[in-house]
């Protein structure tokens, strides 16, 4: 289960990182690692190890092909990974936040 588990880490942060995997661009991008473990463990436990969904995840995408219209609305279009910066994504994450529990209040 480890290894699987490592090899869902080394896999989404290839994607993430375009294949860049340098010790600086790691360091650059320490946001997203740290985001990326948290989304594929919590409490040692393993939550997600499908690479794909962890990427989207991390990224804020929804894998999820929903019809529902105030979903696909609601969603905010995501920039890719080297047009955004971390305090952008995080902003991004947070208006995103607000938009979902916006419209849960509003059902």
């Amino acid at each position: 289960m480890l290894a699987h588990m490592a090899e869902c880490l080394y896999g989404a942060l290839h994607a993430l990182l375009r294949g860049a995997l340098d010790r600086h661009i790691v360091l650059d991008n320490l946001e997203l690692v740290l985001l990326l473990i948290d989304e594929l463990c919590d409490g040692g436990i393993a939550l997600e190890v499908d690479t794909s969904k962890l990427v989207s995840s991390v990224l804020l995408r929804d894998d999820d092909c929903t019809t529902d219209p105030a979903v696909a609305t609601a969603s905010i279009p995501v920039k890719g990974l080297s047009d955004m910066t971390i305090s952008q994504a995080f902003m991004q994450a947070r208006d995103q936040f607000v938009s979902t529990i916006g419209n849960r209040d509003a059902m």
